[in-house]
């Protein structure tokens, strides 16, 4: 891994709502996301499925990109979308985000459910074990999500906060995580 392609072989791992259409404004956004991550060098691993993952699936490897898809015995009537170059089925929803949670670094996209749930699993792995991350959501949605966790009664402190990056769009996304990345490439090649 290099400081010039920090995201080179490294895996990032895209949450985004199952139920996302095509006709809606995020499948673009989601399909530029994979499109970029793959552009630069990095590995997309997403839950297998339709939706935002599908999109991010295919705008990856329509760049020629590599995609894992960890699906889950879970949803039997569920088929894994046809742009992965790999499934990697799991037999229980916890063993998928464990598999999940190897990965390099982390985009959040709109969801419900099941994206929050990865959303407050992966933001408190970073939180407890700083060597994890990043984390960067995309879109302008996830600024008042966070304003919201700061102040209602949950308390979460303003340097808990700034674990996660919001990105307005899917290039300064990747340039987000290409910052996290090359930053941590350096401090490792400084011994620390």
């Amino acid at each position: 891994m290099s400081p010039a392609r920090p995201l080179a072989g490294r895996t990032v791992a895209v949450f985004g709502s199952s139920t996302l259409r095509r006709d809606e404004p995020g499948w673009a956004a989601a399909e530029a996301l994979g499109r970029r991550l793959a552009e630069a060098g990095a590995r997309v691993v997403n839950g297998g499925y339709g939706g935002a993952m599908e999109a991010v699936s295919r705008g990856a490897r329509d760049a020629g990109g590599e995609v894992v898809g960890v699906t889950v015995a879970l949803f039997p009537e569920r088929a894994p979308n046809p742009y992965l170059s790999e499934e990697r089925p799991t037999r229980t929803l916890m063993e998928r985000l464990e598999q999940l949670l190897r990965a390099d670094a982390f985009v959040a996209l709109d969801g419900s459910l099941g994206t929050v749930t990865e959303f407050f699993l992966v933001w408190n792995h970073i939180f407890l074990d700083r060597s994890h991350g990043p984390l960067v959501c995309l879109g302008e949605s996830w600024r008042e999500r966070l304003r919201v966790l700061g102040g209602g009664g949950f308390g979460i402190g303003s340097d808990v906060r700034a674990l996660v990056r919001v990105a307005a769009d899917p290039a300064e996304a990747v340039r987000m995580l290409e910052e996290a990345m090359g930053a941590a490439i350096k401090a490792e090649g400084a011994g620390g």
